[in-house]
């Protein structure tokens, strides 16, 4: 019993210096601005954890932290900074606009082109990257499931098949009053024509779709115009949403040649329990 004791007495001060040397948690805070002003929104994260916070309209931001942890600061159009703590409970961040993000991607609105910075109306863009991955025969195939507000189905399951696309909800009661206005190089196509009788499938009852008939590996890119900005460009064609398709134009490069080559198969899993002829 005395042996367990002074065991006992001698690991409590190994205890008390574990406790000692593990790193307090800290309050940081500070303010975030761009030079000239204070930045609110800015998302304030701890490097590794999913763990942060957000500056409020004054651009200042509370967090615990421990002294060792590093801060991750992001904001849309500015550069990423991390800043390490470093025992400091006030830590202030300066952000640096990020022009390669911003200045580089080229958006087409319309009738002008504008960046992802200067563009004042909800659009979005899908680019030649993705579509090429897919395969498809219909470019609206590409968007499905890849734009906010944009919804996308297919009339039939046959091949040719015209598709509906619905942008932010349905503005009509009519059944054809809800497609958008397609624009093709500048070139406006009126929606109706993608329901016409005349560009029928091998069965020529359903009508398909005439942008089956654009490459999808010669578009470079499709931009949908969600908001007030599309009627302020179309006017009122424009009310339920712009669909906008750019194809590749020619190039000052050295000559190439690029193959791509999809297969497929299908099997019926499941059929019918149908009678036989002495059955019948």
């Amino acid at each position: 019993m005395r042996h367990l004791i002074t065991t006992c007495l001698l690991m409590l001060p190994l205890t008390f210096s574990l406790l000692a040397q593990t790193p307090s948690t800290l309050k940081v805070q500070g303010q975030i601005n761009d030079g000239t002003s204070p930045t609110p929104g800015a998302t304030v994260l701890i490097k590794g954890e999913q763990r942060g916070t957000v500056s409020d309209f004054n651009g200042e931001y509370k967090i615990s932290a421990q002294p060792t942890d590093t801060l991750v600061i992001s904001y849309i159009g500015y550069a990423i900074v991390e800043e390490p703590v470093n025992n400091r409970s006030l830590i202030n961040i300066t952000l640096q606009e990020d022009a390669t993000t911003l200045k580089e991607v080229v958006i087409n609105a319309g009738y002008y082109n504008t960046t992802e910075k200067e563009r004042t109306g909800s659009i979005s863009r899908v680019t030649a990257s993705e579509i090429e991955r897919q395969p498809i025969t219909n470019p609206l195939e590409a968007l499905q499931g890849r734009m906010s507000g944009v919804n996308i189905t297919q009339n039939s399951g046959l091949a040719g098949g015209s598709f509906s696309i619905n942008i932010r909800g349905r503005n009509s009661i009519r059944a054809d009053g809800n497609e958008p206005l397609y624009v093709i190089d500048g070139v406006p196509y009126l929606s109706q024509s993608l329901g016409d009788i005349q560009v029928s499938n091998v069965l020529g009852t359903l009508p398909s779709s005439p942008l089956n008939h654009i490459n999808p590996s010669d578009i470079e890119s499709v931009e949908i115009l969600k908001d007030a900005d599309a009627t302020a460009i179309y006017g009122s064609r424009g009310a339920n949403g712009v669909v906008l398709i750019t194809t590749k134009k020619a190039k000052v490069d050295g000559s190439s040649f690029k193959l791509n080559i999809n297969s497929g198969f299908g099997q019926i899993t499941r059929t019918m329990k149908l009678m036989n002829t002495e059955q019948y």
